[in-house]
């Protein structure tokens, strides 16, 4: 066989692959698309072997295996075409499972057309594969087949079987993912039916405990959380890396600890415990007050607005706020979607006429992967200008016998957090131009990262002390915090919400007078488990 002959053949046993990836991909998911396609790959091999062995249930087999990676492919697709985010969304998985029958009727009605064409399309295409198959497709391609033929044959087929051995892609197939969907929507409801009690209780607890009498009459209160960034790499922390040059220009105005920690490695349970009343040493523990409840009870219009996919937080805490944005259109790491993106939403809640504001920001900040996290812009480590500082890091990463890939992401690393430096900085600006009478921002990672620090690894760690050390910055229009750079007191950035309360003037009954970090009596607290790490 020639080899013209053998590639048009070739192709024609992988045209429906190329057509399941490539269609998801051109809709708006390159990466899943890739993926399902990989994944149906070997419903190639399946109609060769039809072939081969002229079996009508192989061809049969190979054909339903088509038809449902074609309208898998199709119904991912429709996703990005009618929301422009992936089903997984969060106010996608919500709009499905809050979905009544009438309501569904009345989308199919209203989305009819577009469903009898995707319904078509599916048919056509399986009619024309056949059709190609009949015309053009050479039965013998395997027995007449050169070695090489043979062998990228070999390496498809086993492509296309590594990719089921992947869990992570193995999750794209139809069947597990809408056995996990399935799941999931039901997860869901049962989920936010839980949360809707929680929240309930959390308002019963703020009438109840708070005291609203030195409340300003008109206050903008910003929180910005952030993501994965361990102050070990903030240059103002005395990180060798000029990363943090626009907190460097604030730190007259602004104040920051070096030396903070959180209470968890991971996002969930670290902003549990920030937000709310959860322990530090008791994850599980079902929170019964919540910084939220008491600013709605004091009169604030609430926000969250947010830059990462997260269903379990946007049900507690993004579905408990006034208003809340969700820019983020991807989960995890394959997400792209950058911090900036949120700054117009921010400047509309600034604008928002509400006398009292809790805007709550919530940044993906420096979660893996790194090199997602930054516009090209701020590309700039490691910085072949400055030999010294690059000298300094290098010994850093030697000293954890780190290598070369764990060196490459604390490149990546340093890049993300050079790009939150100036998103925090823009949050601030835009702040400080607000005419709100009393303006006031805190700022912490809801974690650290481990990127060579201790040991050759990159990523979030229980087990080395990056993995919970953070920054928290501090500004208040009313001058009453101390400014500048505290790099050795040990903070507890568990006790968020007891001191965004204390800039909010809302006083608890019975409250601790010791959790305020910038007073002089503050001390860290006595925590069981602490160091976190060693436990």
């Amino acid at each position: 066989m020639s080899n013209t002959h053998f590639l048009k053949n070739l192709l024609i046993l992988l045209l429906p692959a190329l057509l399941v990836g490539g269609l998801l991909s051109i809709a708006g998911d390159k990466a899943d698309g890739l993926k399902i396609g990989l994944l149906s790959l070997c419903g190639g091999a399946v109609m060769l072997l039809a072939y081969a062995k002229h079996s009508k249930i192989m061809a049969w087999i190979a054909s339903v295996w088509w038809v449902l990676f074609v309208a898998h492919s199709l119904i991912l697709s429709a996703s990005w075409l009618w929301y422009d985010s992936s089903l997984d969304a969060y106010f996608v998985t919500q709009s499905l499972a809050n979905t009544t029958f009438h309501e569904s009727v009345e989308f199919l009605q209203l989305h009819a057309f577009n469903l009898v064409v995707m319904m078509a399309a599916v048919v056509l295409t399986v009619f024309a594969y056949v059709f190609i198959l009949k015309k053009y497709f050479n039965p013998s391609l395997y027995q007449q087949a050169k070695r090489w033929h043979k062998i990228v044959m070999f390496i498809l087929l086993l492509i296309g079987v590594a990719a089921w051995a992947i869990r992570p892609i193995r999750a794209l197939s139809p069947p597990i993912y809408w056995q996990t969907y399935h799941h999931k929507i039901k997860a869901f409801r049962n989920q936010t039916a839980q949360h809707q009690t929680w929240q309930q209780n959390w308002l019963n607890q703020a009438r109840e405990n708070g005291i609203y009498d030195n409340v300003p009459a008109q206050q903008t209160m910003v929180l910005v959380l952030s993501e994965s960034l361990t102050s070990f790499n903030l240059s103002v922390c005395d990180y060798p890396r000029e990363t943090t040059p626009e907190l460097h220009k604030r730190l007259p105005e602004i104040r920051i600890w070096c030396n903070a920690y959180s209470p968890y490695p991971s996002t969930l349970n670290a902003l549990k415990a920030m937000l709310t009343d959860v322990p530090s040493d008791n994850p599980d523990f079902t929170p019964t007050q919540s910084l939220q409840a008491y600013a709605k009870q004091a009169g604030f219009k609430t926000f969250w607005l947010s830059n990462q996919d997260d269903s379990y937080l946007s049900s507690l805490f993004g579905s408990f706020a006034d208003v809340a944005v969700y820019n983020n259109k991807r989960s995890g790491r394959s997400s792209v979607a950058k911090d900036a993106e949120l700054l117009p939403h921010f400047q509309a809640a600034l604008n928002d006429v509400a006398p009292r504001k809790l805007i709550i920001v919530h940044l993906i900040g420096s979660h893996p992967n790194y090199s997602a996290r930054y516009s090209a812009e701020f590309a700039r480590f490691p910085n072949s200008n400055d030999a010294a500082v690059e000298q300094a890091v290098a010994t850093q990463l030697q000293q954890a016998n780190a290598g070369f890939w764990v060196k490459q992401q604390r490149d990546d690393y340093d890049n993300s957090v050079l790009y939150q430096d100036f998103v925090l900085s823009e949050l601030l600006k835009s702040l400080q131009h607000n005419q709100a009478a009393v303006r006031s921002l805190i700022f912490v990672s809801d974690h650290g990262n481990e990127v060579g620090h201790e040991k050759d690894f990159a990523g979030h760690s229980p087990k080395t002390r990056a993995g919970y050390r953070v920054p928290i910055v501090m500004w208040d229009s009313r001058n009453m915090l101390p400014t500048g750079a505290d790099k050795n007191t040990p903070i507890d950035a568990a006790q968020l919400d007891e001191n965004a309360l204390n800039l909010m003037g809302i006083k608890l009954k019975n409250a601790n007078t010791t959790v305020i970090w910038h007073e002089q009596n503050y001390h860290f607290p006595q925590i069981q488990n602490f160091p976190y790490w060693e436990k």
